[in-house]
């Protein structure tokens, strides 16, 4: 047996093995989970935490355990342990910035929220600006910078963003913080030059995450820091560019994956910056994520792994959640970081509108063959067994399938055979000809929108994809694309999700997705590309399906309930544990073909 204890004198969890005859394999165990051995008390001791909760959730494996009801319940308040990483001053806003460029006016009750959101980044020094797209991020990051500036709570910022958002923050910085920042105050770092010390006689530097990975790798192996792919040790000295830093990162779902070598570089040199702005308008969709976002602001109330909190708060590797668990984390670290600001500004009426399409019994044949296909093929790799896991790992050639069988090199199949072309031509015509409007397609190969480029090239569409071979190259996309707005004889553009972030389209009043993508980022901002407070009439939202096919599962079982996770993590309602168990531990019917059941 163990007994288990926290005692309240030297703050230490303790575990002392008592008459047990696994009493080696015991002492292996606490050895191995990093425990300390108190010989005072003759015990095995951490500190409360969750490495502490979770030896003694193991050790449950391995004996009998003697422990309070009232000690398990405050290991699991020590969890997230208190930290002083969040800092809060009273600064009083500077009223000759907002005099210069006064804020937006919301619709009540939020009359006041840009300036509401500017007042909380000044007067807290880590902060998640979860505020939806168009809604003036880029203004209140720049009003933020310049009060704190103004205040000399900072002198240096290092901002990172999407390429595409580069120019567009350098300039904005220069029109808000007009008198105060110059075009000598800002440097942009490229790819001709990735050394980031060249910069530092610059107040501000913004650069994109693939540079500013690319000058991390690059400053790494200049300086033999270390050969290893993600080395432990910084090499740019950040402290000899000033003393008061502030790091802003833009589209922060960019920090998403913790263990990427973006991610890596980002957490890395955090420790230079005190002060430290997330923000985006699409970011919780995915709960596990959340982990590295908050990382990044308040590693010491998170000190653990994320295998390790993975584990703790998920189930099977993170296909299903602990509900209590989740709300415990939202609750004790979220809410202390994430600001939301949704449906803020007026804007005219958005309608979508789920546009089925009927399979041609050719097509309805051919998908029957390649579902069978994908199933026996599953069985025969996992002996006869088939998990849900993968099927949802391989449901992208289903996906393919539905955007178009030529992509799978079927055999007799043109691409004009295709059911969704012929709806998809009585909507152009209905926008563009009967009602003169411009109009987006949206879809995810390039070679479908090369293919929509071609059939409908009499209205001199503007096709825009990552494939530079056949498309734009990334450099000239946004003046093409903005020359492209102004053309009043070119009424179409086809494009995937490269013009998803950091661009307005508010010219269009229409769009269609010829099929839907399962990132939830890229739809989810895709889709208010034409979206406003500038756009003043009406807009419409079509989405290409099948029915009885994956696009059924894509739309109600990812996008829509992702939506339903970013809802509840962003919302400041007291949910209840039932809400968060119909949320994030949901049960749920999973098809290939057939009708969708709730």
């Amino acid at each position: 047996m163990v007994k288990i204890w926290l005692d309240m004198d030297d703050g230490y969890v303790h575990y002392k093995i008592v008459n047990d005859i696994m009493f080696d394999t015991l002492v292996s165990f606490f050895k191995s989970s990093y425990c300390q051995f108190d010989a005072v008390s003759k015990s095995y001791i951490l500190k409360p935490s969750l490495r502490a909760y979770n030896t003694y959730l193991e050790l449950k494996d391995y004996t009998k355990i003697s422990i309070s009801a009232e000690d398990i319940e405050f290991l699991e308040y020590c969890v997230y342990p208190a930290s002083d990483e969040i800092k809060k001053i009273k600064l009083n806003l500077n009223q000759e910035l907002f005099d210069k460029h006064p804020p937006m006016t919301g619709i009540p009750p939020y009359e006041n929220f840009q300036r509401e959101a500017i007042l909380k980044s000044v007067r807290q020094n880590r902060i998640i600006l979860d505020i939806e797209m168009r809604h003036g991020k880029t203004y209140i990051a720049s009003m933020t910078i310049g009060n704190l500036f103004l205040s000399n709570q900072i002198d240096r910022v290092f901002i990172v963003c999407k390429p595409e958002g580069v120019e567009n923050f350098r300039l904005e910085l220069l029109r808000f913080l007009d008198g105060l920042i110059t075009e000598d105050d800002i440097a942009v770092i490229t790819t001709d030059n990735r050394d980031i010390e060249d910069y530092f006689n610059h107040k501000i530097i913004i650069t994109n995450y693939i540079t500013y990975r690319l000058s991390c790798s690059y400053a790494n192996k200049k300086n033999n820091k270390s050969k290893s792919h993600k080395p432990t040790k910084t090499a740019i000295p950040f402290d000899k560019w000033g003393t008061k830093r502030l790091i802003v990162l833009d589209e922060c779902q960019a920090l998403n994956n913790y263990d990427s070598l973006q991610s890596h570089f980002l957490h890395l040199y955090k420790e230079f910056f005190d002060r430290r702005i997330e923000m985006s308008g699409s970011i919780g969709y995915k709960f596990l994520q959340m982990y590295s976002l908050c990382k990044f602001l308040v590693p010491n109330q998170i000190p653990y792994t994320f295998s390790e909190w993975r584990d703790y708060v998920s189930i099977d590797l993170g296909r299903s959640f602990i509900p209590d668990r989740v709300k415990i984390f939202k609750e004790n670290i979220i809410d202390k970081l994430m600001l939301t600001y949704r449906n803020c500004i007026p804007q005219t009426e958005h309608e979508e509108i789920l546009t089925y399409c009927t399979m041609s019994e050719k097509m309805r044949k051919l998908y029957q063959d390649i579902c069978s296909k994908f199933v026996n093929d599953l069985v025969k790799q996992g002996n006869g067994q088939v998990s849900g896991r993968a099927v949802l790992q391989k449901y992208g050639i289903l996906s393919e399938f539905t955007s178009d069988p030529s992509l799978l090199e079927i055999p007799n199949w043109k691409f004009e055979d295709n059911p969704k072309l012929e709806v998809l031509k009585s909507l152009v015509e209905k926008y563009i000809d009967e009602e003169n409007k411009k109009i987006i397609i949206w879809g995810s190969h390039p070679a479908v929108l090369n293919k929509l480029g071609q059939i409908f090239s009499k209205y001199k569409p503007l096709v825009v994809h990552g494939d530079e071979a056949t498309s734009l190259k990334r450099k000239d996309r946004i003046a093409e694309v903005n020359k492209f707005k102004t053309d009043s004889n070119s009424k179409m553009l086809i494009c995937n999700y490269v013009l998803a972030t950091s661009i307005s389209l508010i010219e269009f009043t229409a769009q269609v997705y010829w099929d839907l993508t399962s990132d939830i980022d890229s739809w989810s901002q895709s889709k208010k590309r034409f979206q406003g407070p500038m756009q003043k009439e009406k807009v419409f939202t079509h989405y290409l399906m099948f029915d009885k096919s994956i696009d059924n599962y894509i739309y109600y079982d990812i996008l829509l309930q992702k939506g339903k996770v970013k809802n509840a993590i962003s919302s400041k309602e007291n949910l209840s544990l039932e809400d968060y168990k119909s949320i994030f531990n949901p049960s749920r019917n999973f098809y290939l073909e057939g009708n969708r059941v709730d």
